[in-house]
Formats: structure tokens, sequence, C-alpha cells
């Protein structure tokens, strides 16, 4: 009888030890699956921080492009200033030429003016000489022909 207690006895620690057995290893599956899970995610993960950094060096080389490029386009706009500074002091130069040639011309067209002027003056006293000359000349060949009529009738 104590030998079939004894055998109970194993027999239910037999199934209890059974039973956390299976317990366990359901567990020891349940762990393996949130491993296995938590693997995944880690190299999801992973692969996402892969991508950022892909993403973030590509941003860099973007960055340095466009720096370079504005770098180069601040060297050209310096440039352009300085040949618009050039051609706005030769522009300044021309332009005090401009206008002193521009004066010239001004004064020459008054001196022109003026002598156009003294010559109308001189032309008209020119023709009031010529008509005075004349009137004169025809007076005179009148008195000369009055003079023969009047020799003629003496």
């Amino acid at each position: 009888q104590r030998v079939k207690s004894l055998q109970k006895q194993l027999e239910a620690r037999l199934l209890q030890a059974r039973q956390e057995a299976t317990q366990q290893k359901e567990e020891l599956s349940s762990l393996h699956e949130s491993l296995r899970t938590s693997r995944q995610h880690a190299s999801e993960q992973e692969s996402q921080a892969l991508r950022w950094q892909n993403h973030a060096a590509t941003l860099s080389q973007d960055v340095k492009m466009h720096q370079a490029k504005a770098s180069r386009l601040e060297i050209e706009a310096d440039q352009l200033k300085a040949e618009l500074v050039s051609k706005i002091k030769m522009f300044d130069t021309l332009n005090g030429r401009f206008r002193r040639k521009l004066q010239e011309c001004e004064d020459k067209d008054r001196r022109l003016e003026n002598e156009r002027r003294k010559r109308l003056k001189l032309e008209s006293e020119k023709t009031e000489l010529m008509n005075v000359i004349n009137a004169g000349e025809q007076t005179e060949n009148k008195d000369q022909a009055n003079h023969k009529v009047v020799e003629g009738w003496l």
C-alpha cells in the first residue's frame, strides 16, 4: 500500500512535471516567438536606420553641392558687379564727353546763328546800297538825258 501511495505520488509529480514542462515549453515557444519578432523588429529598425543614414549622406552631398554652387554664384555675382561698376564708370566718362561735345555743338550753333544774322544784315545793307547806287545812276542818267535835251534846245 505504501508502494501504491508512492506510485500515486510519483504519478502526480510526473503529471505535475509534465504540466510544468508543457507550460515551460509553451513559455519557451512564446519567448522564441517574441525573440524572433524582436529580431525582426530590430532588423527593420536597422534597415530604417541605414535608409536614414543613406538619406542623411545624400542630403549632406546635396548641401555640399549647393554650397559649392552658391560659392560659384557668389564669385560670378562679384565678377558681374565689378563688370557693372567698370561699365558705369565708362558710361560716366562717355556721358561727360558727350555733354562736352553737346555743349560744343550748342556753342557752334549759337555762333552759326549769330553769323547767319550778321550775314543777313550785311546782305540787307548790301541790297540797300545797291538800290541807292542804282537809284543814283538812274538819276545821273536822267540828269544827263535832261542835260542833252536842254542842250538840244539851246
